[in-house]
């Protein structure tokens, strides 16, 4: 199932605010999707490389180790990225 990540700040900049991926219907971790983003595309690998990158799930900051699931809101964002 297509699910939309938001990217915000530098991120945004570099990436697009945008971009759907597919999840497994049971979800993934947000560590298993940061490095599926980085093995699938360049530019984010080199976007994410050695910043602190913040994730959120349904508007809640998460760490690693948080599921994520099909259909829901899923961000990344370095830290005061603004709006």
């Amino acid at each position: 199932m297509k699910t939309r990540l938001l990217f915000f700040g530098a991120l945004g900049d570099a990436l697009g605010r945008e971009r759907d991926v597919d999840l497994p219907p049971a979800g993934c971790s947000i560590a298993a999707l940061r490095e599926r983003l980085r093995a699938d595309d360049e530019a984010a690998a080199a976007a994410m490389a050695g910043k602190t990158i913040l994730a959120s799930i349904d508007q809640q900051i998460v760490g690693d180790e948080a599921v994520a699931r099909p259909g829901q809101e899923i961000a990344f964002f370095t830290p005061l990225s603004g709006g």
